[in-house]
Protein backbone atom coordinates (compact mmCIF):
# COMPACT_ATOMS: atom_id res chain seq x y z
CA UNK A 1 0.00 0.00 0.00
CA UNK A 2 2.52 2.63 1.02
CA UNK A 3 4.53 3.21 -2.08
CA UNK A 4 7.95 4.69 -2.52
CA UNK A 5 7.31 6.98 -5.45
CA UNK A 6 10.02 8.57 -7.50
CA UNK A 7 10.37 12.31 -6.96
CA UNK A 8 8.10 13.15 -9.90
CA UNK A 9 5.25 11.30 -11.54
CA UNK A 10 4.33 11.87 -15.15
CA UNK A 11 0.96 10.34 -15.86
CA UNK A 12 -2.58 11.43 -16.42
CA UNK A 13 -3.29 12.04 -12.78
CA UNK A 14 -4.49 14.47 -10.19
CA UNK A 15 -2.49 17.01 -8.28
CA UNK A 16 -3.15 18.17 -4.72
CA UNK A 17 -2.01 21.10 -2.65
CA UNK A 18 1.68 20.47 -1.85
CA UNK A 19 2.10 18.80 1.55
CA UNK A 20 5.28 17.69 3.29
CA UNK A 21 5.39 14.70 5.62
CA UNK A 22 5.54 17.14 8.55
CA UNK A 23 2.43 18.98 7.35
CA UNK A 24 0.50 15.73 6.90
CA UNK A 25 1.59 14.55 10.36
CA UNK A 26 0.31 17.84 11.81
CA UNK A 27 -3.00 17.37 9.96
CA UNK A 28 -3.32 13.86 11.40
CA UNK A 29 -2.61 15.19 14.89
CA UNK A 30 -5.39 17.77 14.45
CA UNK A 31 -7.67 15.03 13.09
CA UNK A 32 -6.92 12.85 16.13
CA UNK A 33 -7.75 15.71 18.49
CA UNK A 34 -10.99 16.53 16.66
CA UNK A 35 -12.03 12.87 16.81
CA UNK A 36 -10.82 12.55 20.41
CA UNK A 37 -8.40 9.76 19.55
CA UNK A 38 -6.08 10.36 22.46
CA UNK A 39 -4.87 7.18 24.12
CA UNK A 40 -3.18 5.44 21.19
CA UNK A 41 0.28 4.74 22.51
CA UNK A 42 0.96 1.08 21.98
CA UNK A 43 -2.57 0.30 20.79
CA UNK A 44 -4.09 -0.22 17.38
CA UNK A 45 -6.62 2.33 16.18
CA UNK A 46 -10.16 1.00 15.85
CA UNK A 47 -10.40 2.18 12.25
CA UNK A 48 -14.12 1.44 11.89
CA UNK A 49 -14.87 3.50 15.00
CA UNK A 50 -12.72 6.29 13.56
CA UNK A 51 -14.61 6.00 10.25
CA UNK A 52 -17.96 6.37 12.03
CA UNK A 53 -16.87 9.19 14.30
CA UNK A 54 -14.97 11.17 11.68
CA UNK A 55 -17.84 10.93 9.19
CA UNK A 56 -20.05 12.67 11.75
CA UNK A 57 -17.46 15.29 12.74
CA UNK A 58 -16.24 16.07 9.22
CA UNK A 59 -19.61 15.75 7.46
CA UNK A 60 -18.88 13.03 4.95
CA UNK A 61 -20.65 9.77 4.22
CA UNK A 62 -19.45 6.28 3.62
CA UNK A 63 -21.17 3.29 2.15
CA UNK A 64 -20.26 -0.38 2.34
CA UNK A 65 -21.01 -1.76 -1.13
CA UNK A 66 -21.12 -5.22 -2.64
CA UNK A 67 -17.72 -6.24 -3.94
CA UNK A 68 -18.97 -6.34 -7.53
CA UNK A 69 -19.92 -2.64 -7.34
CA UNK A 70 -16.26 -1.63 -7.54
CA UNK A 71 -13.65 -2.88 -10.03
CA UNK A 72 -11.60 -5.95 -9.01
CA UNK A 73 -8.43 -3.97 -8.28
CA UNK A 74 -10.24 -1.24 -6.29
CA UNK A 75 -10.79 -1.94 -2.59
CA UNK A 76 -12.43 1.38 -1.80
CA UNK A 77 -12.77 4.76 -3.47
CA UNK A 78 -13.60 8.28 -2.47
CA UNK A 79 -15.90 10.64 -4.34
CA UNK A 80 -14.35 13.96 -3.42
CA UNK A 81 -17.17 16.04 -4.90
CA UNK A 82 -19.97 14.27 -3.02
CA UNK A 83 -17.71 13.64 0.01
CA UNK A 84 -18.46 9.94 0.12
CA UNK A 85 -16.28 6.87 0.61
CA UNK A 86 -17.31 3.58 -1.02
CA UNK A 87 -15.84 0.50 0.67
CA UNK A 88 -16.11 -3.05 -0.60
CA UNK A 89 -18.02 -5.23 1.86
CA UNK A 90 -15.15 -7.73 2.03
CA UNK A 91 -12.70 -4.92 2.85
CA UNK A 92 -14.94 -3.56 5.60
CA UNK A 93 -15.44 -7.03 7.09
CA UNK A 94 -11.75 -7.87 6.99
CA UNK A 95 -10.91 -4.50 8.57
CA UNK A 96 -13.31 -5.41 11.39
CA UNK A 97 -11.35 -8.64 11.81
CA UNK A 98 -8.04 -6.73 11.94
CA UNK A 99 -6.70 -7.18 8.41
CA UNK A 100 -3.71 -4.85 8.11
CA UNK A 101 -4.25 -4.15 4.41
CA UNK A 102 -7.94 -3.36 4.83
CA UNK A 103 -7.41 -1.20 7.92
CA UNK A 104 -4.84 0.76 5.90
CA UNK A 105 -7.22 1.06 2.94
CA UNK A 106 -9.91 2.66 5.09
CA UNK A 107 -7.41 5.01 6.78
CA UNK A 108 -6.12 5.95 3.30
CA UNK A 109 -9.64 6.86 2.10
CA UNK A 110 -10.23 8.92 5.25
CA UNK A 111 -7.03 10.76 4.33
CA UNK A 112 -8.48 11.65 0.93
CA UNK A 113 -11.67 13.02 2.52
CA UNK A 114 -9.76 15.08 5.08
CA UNK A 115 -7.11 16.49 2.73
CA UNK A 116 -8.51 16.46 -0.80
CA UNK A 117 -12.12 17.63 -0.94
CA UNK A 118 -10.96 20.94 -2.30
CA UNK A 119 -8.03 21.89 -4.51
CA UNK A 120 -7.60 18.74 -6.62
CA UNK A 121 -6.47 19.46 -10.17
CA UNK A 122 -6.53 17.03 -13.09
CA UNK A 123 -3.16 16.95 -14.84
CA UNK A 124 -2.47 15.44 -18.22
CA UNK A 125 1.12 14.66 -19.07
CA UNK A 126 2.40 17.12 -16.48
CA UNK A 127 5.10 16.16 -14.00
CA UNK A 128 3.75 16.00 -10.48
CA UNK A 129 6.08 16.14 -7.52
CA UNK A 130 5.44 13.31 -5.07
CA UNK A 131 4.42 15.75 -2.31
CA UNK A 132 1.64 16.96 -4.66
CA UNK A 133 0.45 13.43 -5.47
CA UNK A 134 -2.83 12.69 -3.64
CA UNK A 135 -2.11 8.95 -3.35
CA UNK A 136 1.24 9.56 -1.68
CA UNK A 137 -0.39 12.06 0.68
CA UNK A 138 -3.24 9.68 1.59
CA UNK A 139 -0.72 6.88 2.18
CA UNK A 140 1.27 9.07 4.56
CA UNK A 141 -1.93 10.20 6.32
CA UNK A 142 -2.99 6.56 6.79
CA UNK A 143 0.41 5.52 8.08
CA UNK A 144 0.53 8.37 10.60
CA UNK A 145 -3.05 7.72 11.71
CA UNK A 146 -2.36 4.03 12.30
CA UNK A 147 1.20 4.42 13.65
CA UNK A 148 1.97 7.89 15.02
CA UNK A 149 5.67 8.46 14.46
CA UNK A 150 5.88 10.08 17.91
CA UNK A 151 4.86 6.75 19.53
CA UNK A 152 7.50 4.55 17.93
CA UNK A 153 10.48 5.25 20.16
CA UNK A 154 12.67 2.17 20.37
CA UNK A 155 10.04 -0.30 19.18
CA UNK A 156 11.24 -2.88 16.68
CA UNK A 157 9.51 -3.40 13.34
CA UNK A 158 7.89 -6.57 14.70
CA UNK A 159 6.66 -4.74 17.80
CA UNK A 160 5.18 -1.97 15.65
CA UNK A 161 3.49 -4.58 13.44
CA UNK A 162 1.97 -6.38 16.43
CA UNK A 163 0.98 -3.39 18.59
CA UNK A 164 -0.47 -1.21 15.84
CA UNK A 165 -1.87 -3.99 13.59
CA UNK A 166 -0.11 -2.81 10.44
CA UNK A 167 1.81 -4.66 7.75
CA UNK A 168 5.54 -5.22 8.08
CA UNK A 169 6.11 -2.80 5.18
CA UNK A 170 4.16 -0.02 6.93
CA UNK A 171 6.04 -0.76 10.16
CA UNK A 172 9.40 -0.57 8.34
CA UNK A 173 8.52 2.74 6.72
CA UNK A 174 7.28 4.21 10.02
CA UNK A 175 10.42 3.01 11.84
CA UNK A 176 12.56 4.57 9.11
CA UNK A 177 10.60 7.83 9.47
CA UNK A 178 11.05 7.81 13.25
CA UNK A 179 14.79 7.17 12.86
CA UNK A 180 15.13 10.01 10.34
CA UNK A 181 13.53 12.39 12.82
CA UNK A 182 15.87 11.23 15.60
CA UNK A 183 18.96 11.41 13.39
CA UNK A 184 18.41 14.08 10.73
CA UNK A 185 21.00 13.90 7.96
Amino acid sequence: MIQNYVSTIQINSTKAEPRSKQKIEAEVEKFRKNCKITSLKGKAVDILKVLDLSSEIYGYEYEVVEDLDLPNNVYAETDLIDRKIYIKESVYNRAAEGSTRDRFTIAHEIGHIIMHTDKIIVCRGEEIKKYEYPEWQADHFAAELLVPVSHIGDLSVDEITNKYKVSKKVAQIRKSRANSLKNPA
